[in-house]
């Protein structure tokens, strides 16, 4: 697929998120470190971070930011280039599912296959720290006051329950004052 993706730069749309899609496990924070390397001079890193913004804010997978990625690389057509992206990244999933699910019992099963998962599992914490330090912590954090408005975010979700449409809310009321 990259020697086409040279040749057809929807092609490379599609290859892109493929890739992505083909290595994440567990989640989709865990494709932020993934895709940000790939999307690089395809689109600016502003786009890339209120893509990633813009999937908080809506129920469903991380991975509708392909949709946006995907319109915003493919300027040619940016219907065609979401279209393709957001099926791109969900393939590599949906194939493994169908593949493994009628053996997924039985694979289960075994002892050593769930020490594997949770290994796997264990390391995909790693990719989610890796996600939040870089591009999310480095290029919005730059000032202790941003650092402030941000653990107090963290508060009011976790010891007072506010939905996150709530605190997109109230800081986008604080950015108007």
């Amino acid at each position: 697929m990259p020697f086409i993706a040279n040749i057809l730069p929807i092609a490379n749309i599609f290859n892109i998120f493929y890739q992505a899609g083909s290595f994440v496990f567990g989640g989709g924070h865990v494709v932020l470190p993934l895709l940000q390397p790939m999307m690089d001079g395809l689109v600016e890193p502003d786009k890339f971070l209120t893509a990633y913004a813009s999937a908080q804010l809506v129920p469903g997978p991380m991975f509708t930011m392909a949709s946006y990625l995907g319109a915003a690389a493919y300027t040619t057509s940016p219907i065609l280039g979401s279209l393709v992206a957001t099926i791109a990244v969900f393939l590599p999933g949906a194939l493994l599912l169908f593949a493994f699910l009628p053996a997924w019992e039985a694979l289960f099963s075994h002892p050593r296959l769930q020490i594997a998962i949770s290994l796997v599992n264990a390391s995909v914490v790693g990719l989610l720290a890796s996600a939040f330090i870089s591009p999310v912590f480095t290029s919005s954090i730059h000032s202790i006051f941003d650092l402030i408005v941000v653990i107090t975010g963290g508060i009011l979700l976790k010891r007072y329950n506010l939905p996150i449409w709530g605190l997109a809310s109230l800081l986008a009321l604080y950015t108007l004052i």
